[in-house]
């Protein structure tokens, strides 16, 4: 080091053009490869981190693939809002083939935010009759392939007669 100050400092390289500007080339020289190997540094850091989170990504598209294939070998699945109706036609009929009267059926309104986890629709029924035709409509209490979530049941009795107010929760997607 000592020796290339004393080369720089005397006047045979200030006189000499070429050697001067080799050694001005080969000083931009390396402070370009500097510079250049570092953002190569920060590129293939960043191209990593791109990997990374590209990886996350299809892992947690295949965990959703396989809720979804899960989901679809299930009975019971959560249906669109459109088929509430179709399935609230399967509960109602089914309560005239257990011999059942219809006394109210209700639909509460919704509560909670619209981002919930487990999106549904909670309703209320009220039927009277037989208690073996109640058990019987509870043990097969279905529509469809709907995921149904029967909540309470509140039986009482008047006049040989069970009446039951059943709340459930029909599942969204």
């Amino acid at each position: 080091m000592n020796n290339l100050l004393t080369a720089l400092s005397s006047n045979t390289i200030r006189g000499n053009n070429k050697m001067l500007l080799f050694i001005v080339s080969t000083i931009f020289l390396f402070l370009l490869t500097i510079i250049l190997f570092s953002r190569t540094v920060i590129s293939y850091n960043t191209a990593k981190e791109i990997q990374s989170e590209n990886e996350t990504r299809i892992e947690t598209i295949e965990k959703w693939k396989k809720s979804v294939a899960f989901i679809e070998k299930e009975d019971y699945r959560p249906i669109n809002k459109e088929q509430i109706n179709s399935v609230t036609s399967d509960i109602m009929v089914a309560i005239q083939v257990y011999n059942l009267t219809l006394n109210d059926f209700k639909a509460l309104p919704q509560t909670g935010s619209n981002d919930q986890q487990d999106p549904y629709q909670a309703f209320t029924v009220k039927v009277s009759g037989q208690y073996a035709d109640l058990v019987k409509f509870l043990l097969n209490f279905k529509a469809k392939d709907a995921l149904i979530s029967l909540m309470s049941i509140d039986m009482s009795t008047s006049d040989n007669k069970v009446s039951a107010n059943l709340n459930f929760r029909i599942y969204i997607k």
